[in-house]
């Protein structure tokens, strides 16, 4: 028993000690996303995900406007002087996994593929924050 609630504490102790980033997009303008569907699969095990879907991201300063469930796409608008949280968690820095494409429609449109092309998008303004502005 003593062992067990050792190794519980410890591993409490270690996994809060690590940091917490969050990658996001400064702008007043929609948001496309096209989600993977097989990370998505493979991190819920099996587990409904649409209702994690449906509320992606969702903050002050930002609504979704509609959901495809077939093609896994959510278009949401970001409110003037607002941030779009895209991604946040545990850990070193984002890694965007969860998406296939990301197109930012403004005055200008701005089309993102794949991991590397959404990556390279955003960048690193603190020592755990990531952003993309755009105007």
């Amino acid at each position: 028993m003593k062992n067990t609630l050792l190794i519980l504490v410890l591993t409490f102790i270690i996994a809060s000690c690590e940091p917490f980033y969050d990658s996001s997009i400064k702008n007043n303008s929609s948001i496309i996303l096209e989600f993977n569907r097989n990370t998505l699969e493979e991190a819920w095990d099996g587990r409904p995900y649409m209702p994690f879907l449906q509320t992606y991201a969702l903050s002050e300063g930002s609504k979704i406007i509609y959901f495809d469930s077939t093609n896994l796409v959510s278009k949401y608008e970001v409110l003037p002087n607002s941030y779009f949280i895209l991604e946040h968690g545990q850990g070193i820095k984002p890694n965007y996994d969860l998406f296939n494409k990301m197109t930012i429609i403004s005055d200008d449109t701005l089309s993102l593929n794949g991991i590397k092309g959404i990556e390279s998008s955003f960048k690193q303004v603190d020592k755990y924050q990531w952003q993309l502005t755009f105007k």
